[in-house]
């Protein structure tokens, strides 16, 4: 997974690297949760590996455990609110296209800042703890004597919270409202287009086709937007696949009887959910395919899990355009 991670994002990088000139909000956006993606690869991912090879024991102090669980904890939630702070920018452009203003730079600086908040406490929470046989261990407070398990139920409810269950519901709310408003404007567009083409003259056709022309724009602009809209969504419903059941099982965990739980079960939604920051950047090629770089990154990824079918209509559409 740390391989799949920084192999795709670091392609990422540099697809969006060679079309700054041209940016766009999405662009950025997309930049900063590649961003906070490949902290998740290197802080969070490596660390824990190294930290799983040795057995667990701490040898780096009781300042820089707190320092490392405070900085897990934080690019875990800046991937998270990254996605909530592109559903916002996708709402904003797509149901208030008309007031929209350009706001994706405090989107993007209340994400990381704000994923701070629910990251801090680890500085109190985590300590080091020396036991008799001289090894020392990086663990929380809860699983010693300094805090009652009520505390640890307070604490996760607010981390769940924040990090998770708030997002997750915003995010839902926001694309429900995307798809909802859509749906109704393209809807009211097309009864337009009908009757409209119900009482045209005759003599007014070869008028039509010109403004065909002139509308081409607009229309260009709706599917730009419909695809960014899809591969988003398709980001999102990633996150919401890998988030859920980790999210049920800390849930049972801190308020049930963990005993219920399998364990190669907890080990394995642990790690399961944070693979959508390994898939973020192979979405992103799959919808932007068209241009020679993304080809080149996306040909292995997107041709090699098409259908025979798919590619034969793909070589003939290239074959055609020749």
């Amino acid at each position: 997974m740390i391989v799949f991670y920084l192999i795709g994002n670091s392609a990422m990088c540099l697809h969006i690297k060679q079309k700054w000139h041209h940016r766009s909000a999405i662009h950025v956006l997309f930049l900063n949760l590649t961003v906070a993606d490949i902290l998740v690869t290197l802080v969070t991912m490596c660390s824990q590996l190294v930290w799983e090879f040795m057995d667990r024991e701490w040898i780096a102090g009781d300042l820089f455990c707190r320092t490392f669980k405070v900085c897990q904890t934080f690019t875990v939630v800046s991937s998270n609110y990254m996605l909530l702070a592109i559903a916002l920018d996708r709402h904003s452009a797509i149901v208030y296209p008309l007031f929209r203003n350009a706001r994706t730079k405090a989107l993007i600086t209340s994400a990381w800042v704000l994923s701070l908040l629910p990251s801090l406490p680890n500085a109190y929470v985590f300590q080091t703890v020396t036991l008799s046989d001289g090894k020392t261990f990086c663990v929380a407070k809860f699983y010693t004597s300094s805090l009652f398990v009520l505390h640890r139920q307070v604490y996760m409810a607010l981390i769940l919270l924040v990090v998770f269950i708030l997002p997750i519901l915003i995010i839902i709310i926001l694309y429900s409202k995307i798809i909802y408003t859509m749906w109704t404007r393209f809807g009211s567009l097309n009864r337009f287009r009908s009757r409209k083409e119900h009482f045209i003259d005759p003599k007014r056709k070869e008028r039509k086709t010109k403004r065909e022309c002139l509308n081409s724009s607009n229309s260009h602009i709706s599917r730009a937007k419909m695809k960014t809209l899809k591969m988003t969504l398709t980001v999102v419903s990633t996150f919401l696949t890998a988030s859920t059941p980790y999210l049920v099982q800390e849930i049972v965990i801190a308020f049930g009887n963990p005993s219920l739980l399998n364990q190669k079960l907890v080990a394995f939604f642990g790690i399961f959910s944070a693979s959508n920051s390994a898939l973020n950047p192979y979405i992103y090629f799959l919808f932007n395919c068209n241009t020679p770089f993304a080809k080149k990154i996306a040909r292995s990824t997107c041709n090699c899990c098409l259908p025979v079918s798919t590619k034969t209509v793909n070589e003939n559409e290239k074959t055609s355009h020749v």
